[in-house]
């Protein structure tokens, strides 16, 4: 919309319209797929808390005209305290399917590619809403349908696969504008699916969500019909297909999955592996207390239901502040804007966390706090991607979110059995809070002494990049006149970067669309990063060259 274009204007180069337009042209089918894939399971995820609580009964007998989430207890609390506990026993089922789906997309997916373990996640969400709907027609055998169809939620694990398949679209050509088309869909996505969209269904106050289940339903067999006949593979097979090549005889299907389980030994003997696992999966552990504010407002604070659908009006700022930490690393460096981010981010939590049991508007206000840097993910994301080559990287996430849902099956449970509605004072209140504390500040330390050195690496790179480009440009650029054709030929970028002007998306009037062009050719790891710089090096070194001719 034309909305959407004058705000991607007003962004620095990492968000320019033309790389964000590129990159969905290209792969449109697949970020359909991802975007509704990823938004019925949020939807579904805002929706069950309150569906849960629809299921609980209690001997109070509800008053007329009164709305505790229940047509069947009159007992608002109890209702809050249970209805919670009932969804977070069915997220531990979900989490136990997601662990044996993750397996399956940690091996398959790396022997037959992404698209066949997307296809089967997609039937198993399908069938799972289908059993929603027959939970509201079949009141006794509600709970029980209400489990299986968490169980079937989970085997589509679609953070980690989309993350899988996201990942190999970058290493093929999209860089890190592929991180920052993911980064603008999560942003309206959760704009979409959960503040708007669930907070419509918990604002109506439902007692009987078929109709719910129904639209879902239909949303997700359009989904599926997409990913089978449309979407492309988004791995790359050529690969495989040469590693097979060197050997006398092709392997079999059973020989390509012992290979790939073999090949995580790799991930055991690593020791890198297990600073950025441990870093990667104490996160969701604290994270998961933050789904808890809007329960927990409603409990300490008397928020109504509705009321606090009305945090809606907060998640806009994500997409207004979307360009500012990207701006700001421009100007400052990505090295220093990475600490500063990480600082400010968590002491915004940690405030969050720690008032929630004594006021309601300060951890609003930390959630606004919090929308500043809304643009900071991307670039831990592609920062994240980079800390060992692309096969172990892969590995990597593989097995982080296998050890996500196994924590997943207690993590939930863990946070209910602590979690208390009629809870009169701070720590009863704020428990599940200061454990989230807790976990923070370890992976604060973790991240501070470990993992930095590390990330450090790659944030140089970017801040070498970033400076030899932008010399290199000011030095080949006449003055008042754009970087054409003639001039990139004459300064030999075609010669030694192997593209012409035009495939360049040139000519390039300011330093935005060059600096897309390099980071698109700039590779994707940092190897070829580093190689790419030697270019530019090699490049600015002529150019001086030819000035002090010329001044001669």
């Amino acid at each position: 919309s034309s909305i959407f274009r004058d705000q991607f204007n007003r962004f620095p180069c990492e968000f320019h319209l033309m790389s964000f337009g590129d990159e969905i042209k290209t792969h449109w089918a697949t970020w359909i797929v991802l975007f509704f894939a990823h938004g019925m399971k949020n939807l579904v995820n805002q929706v069950e808390i309150a569906f849960a609580r629809s299921l609980v009964s209690c001997e109070e007998q509800l008053a007329e005209g009164i709305y505790t989430g229940s047509q069947w207890c009159g007992n608002r609390l109890e209702v809050i305290n249970v209805g919670y506990s009932i969804s977070q026993r069915g997220q531990a089922q979900e989490s136990f399917a997601m662990l044996l789906s993750i397996t399956m997309v940690a091996v398959l997916g790396s022997v037959f590619g992404r698209k066949v373990v997307l296809l089967i996640g997609l039937s198993g969400t399908t069938i799972s809403v289908a059993l929603f709907m027959l939970a509201c027609a079949f009141p006794s055998w509600s709970r029980l349908l209400f489990v299986m169809g968490q169980g079937l939620q989970g085997l589509l694990p679609i953070d980690h696969l989309s993350g899988l398949i996201i990942f190999d679209i970058s290493v093929k050509g999209g860089g890190m504008a592929s991180y920052q088309v993911k980064g603008l869909l999560d942003t309206i996505g959760s704009l979409l699916w959960g503040p708007i969209l669930g907070n419509v269904v918990q604002y109506l106050e439902l007692v009987n969500y078929h109709t719910v289940w129904m639209i879902i339903f239909s949303i997700n067999v359009v989904v599926l019909s997409i990913a089978c006949f449309v979407m492309p593979e988004p791995m790359d097979m050529t690969q495989l297909k040469k590693e097979e090549d060197k050997k006398d005889k092709a392997i079999g299907p059973v020989g390509k999955v012992v290979n790939e389980v073999i090949s995580y030994r790799d991930v055991y003997y690593n020791p890198l592996s297990w600073r950025f696992l441990l870093m990667v999966c104490i996160e969701p552990c604290w994270m998961h207390c933050m789904g808890m504010i809007p329960i927990e407002l409603m409990a300490y604070h008397g928020w109504s239901q509705s009321r606090v659908t009305m945090m809606i009006l907060i998640q806009p700022l994500f997409i207004v502040f979307m360009g500012l930490v990207p701006s700001l690393c421009l100007k400052v460096g990505y090295t220093t804007m990475m600490t500063v981010s990480l600082v400010y981010l968590y002491s915004v939590l940690i405030i969050l966390n720690l008032s929630i049991a004594f006021s309601d508007l300060l951890p609003v206000m930390m959630l606004v706090a919090f929308t500043l840097v809304g643009g900071f993910m991307p670039l831990k994301e592609y920062v994240d991607s980079r800390f060992s080559t692309p096969d172990e990287m892969a590995r990597f996430k593989s097995v982080q979110w296998i050890i996500g849902y196994v924590l997943g099956m207690a993590i939930g449970p863990v946070y209910a059995s602590i979690f208390d509605a009629k809870g009169q004072t701070y720590f009863t209140r704020a428990a599940p809070n200061l454990l989230a504390c807790v976990l923070m500040v370890t992976q604060i330390l973790h991240v501070r002494y470990i993992m930095y050195p590390y990330m450090k690496k790659t944030l140089h790179i970017m801040d070498e990049l970033e400076s030899k480009l932008k010399q290199l440009f000011h030095a080949v650029k006449k003055e008042d006149a754009p970087l054409d054709k003639e001039t990139w030929e004459a300064s030999g970028l075609q010669k030694a970067l192997g593209k012409t002007i035009e495939e360049a998306q040139g000519p390039f009037a300011t330093v935005d669309g060059f600096r897309e062009f390099c980071r698109k050719e700039s590779g994707g790891t940092n190897a070829e990063t580093k190689a790419f710089i030697e270019k530019l090096e090699t490049l600015l070194a002529s150019a001086a060259e030819k000035e002090t001719k010329k001044a001669k």
